[in-house]
């Protein structure tokens, strides 16, 4: 059956119905391996499809935002529920110029620093 799969898929790609499981299963949230098993199909044969087919690689990208916009909506009912930190990813991600994590402020003066000092040390000497 999986060698028909293969033979379908460079003949042109996978049937509609096919492709509306494989659609369904990552707008739920599956990645692309179990969305192609949800269809009865290989990995290999949906992801040549989707190779070989930039309406239905198009398709695929819209499913997956779906997916994640249900994760976002759930972050932001999280957030407005009163959960802190998915209130300050929130903000951090869709407020930056506003919001901004400290810790990654930081890690990044910290990682600035380390690298000035790399810089100034006359070649040759040990870091210690």
């Amino acid at each position: 059956a999986l060698l028909g799969y293969r033979r379908g898929a460079r003949d042109g790609g996978l049937t509609a119905e096919q492709r509306a499981a494989v659609l369904a299963a990552l707008t739920e949230g599956a990645r692309l391996g179990q969305a192609a098993q949800a269809a009865g199909l290989d990995r290999q044969v949906v992801a040549e499809a989707v190779a070989a087919d930039p309406g239905f690689a198009d398709e695929v990208r819209q499913a997956e935002i779906a997916a994640c916009e249900q994760v976002e909506d759930a972050l932001y009912q999280a957030a407005i529920s009163g959960n802190v930190p998915a209130a300050q990813l929130w903000l951090y991600n869709w407020l930056p110029e506003r919001w901004q994590d400290p810790r990654r402020d930081k890690a990044h003066q910290r990682d600035a620093t380390a690298d000035l000092i790399r810089r100034l040390r006359p070649p040759g000497t040990d870091p210690d």
